[in-house]
């Protein structure tokens, strides 16, 4: 696994990659989706951790470039607190395309929030569809 992995950094680098996201898609074809997503996860995790005790006023929060990656994230209020987010990575660059976090935790969003997130923060097509389950429109 770690003879792939260096290969696969190898690769990306030789070709030019010089953004995570490169570098995650360059793991990903390597059949290293698993590491490319620690680093999702990741961000996911710290931007949960530091967002946890705010107060969100039933608003959803977007913080494009989250903790210095690639990534849109998309704050999601928690609808069992007055305080949290559910997060979501606007457009993630390997499998799974949804990835959420926590995990199974009900939010807060309206089909309007749902129909700006999507077209504001260039969400995919996944993410566009979860979120509009969400908020109960298709």
């Amino acid at each position: 696994m770690y003879k792939s992995l260096a290969l696969a950094i190898a690769i990306a680098l030789t070709c030019g990659c010089t953004k995570n996201s490169d570098i995650a898609a360059a793991m990903n074809e390597e059949g290293q989706n698993e590491l490319a997503n620690k680093h999702q996860y990741s961000a996911l995790q710290a931007v949960e951790a530091t967002y946890a005790g705010i107060p969100h006023n039933n608003k959803p929060l977007l913080l494009p470039n989250a903790k210095g990656t690639d990534f849109t994230l998309i704050g999601l209020p928690k609808a069992a607190s007055p305080t949290g987010y559910v997060w979501v990575i606007a457009a993630a660059p390997t499998p799974p395309e949804v990835k959420v976090l926590p995990a199974n935790m009900p939010f807060l969003i309206t089909s309007g929030q749902a129909q700006q997130i999507a077209h504001d923060m260039n969400a995919s097509a996944a993410v566009t569809r979860f979120l509009q389950n969400a908020a109960g429109t298709k």
